[in-house]
């Protein structure tokens, strides 16, 4: 399991320890379509692929960070089955199954969404593991590990934190 710091995840979390509220506004503007220029300055030192997919993703999980920059070690999927329990019928499982569904191109839109519910709660957000999660999106893998999380028992296991790990 790779559970290395992501360099970009470690610069925002600075800017936010810093209150660097101008960085983290543009890179909020990321959000935006007519905007990701704003937010891909700030992020392309940290994407050395120079693939647009790879350079999108870190725009979007910036832009999400800048959005809520609360940090926590607990898995995406389960903090929003822990906000699913204290708003039942609010339609976050709604919104949960909507989001694996997703294709790449459609996970800004749902993600902003669920970010700001969790940051509605002040709940926080493993940014490290939501990042590397996202790296696999598209495979199944990320989608099924996450519905483990949110409808799965609770207890957390390896298979249940490890991008890498292959499902039978």
């Amino acid at each position: 399991m790779n559970d290395s710091p992501e360099p970009l995840i470690e610069y925002v979390q600075g800017l936010a320890e810093r209150n660097d509220r101008a960085t983290l506004a543009a890179l909020r503007s990321g959000l935006r379509a007519d905007r990701q220029w704003d937010a891909l300055r700030i992020v392309m030192p940290f994407v050395h692929t120079g693939r647009e997919a790879d350079e999108d993703l870190a725009v979007l999980v910036a832009a999400l960070f800048a959005l809520h920059p609360r940090s926590g070690a607990t898995p995406f999927a389960r903090m929003l089955r822990v906000i699913d329990a204290k708003r039942e019928g609010a339609g976050i499982e709604d919104r949960f199954m909507a989001l694996l569904a997703a294709d790449r191109a459609d996970l800004p839109h749902h993600l902003r969404h669920l970010v700001a519910l969790l940051a509605g709660e002040n709940e926080p957000i493993d940014w490290h593991a939501l990042y590397r999660d996202l790296r696999f999106w598209g495979g199944g893998r990320t989608q099924r590990r996450w519905a483990r999380q949110f409808w799965g028992a609770t207890a957390p296991s390896e298979a249940d934190t490890d991008p890498s790990t292959p499902t039978s």
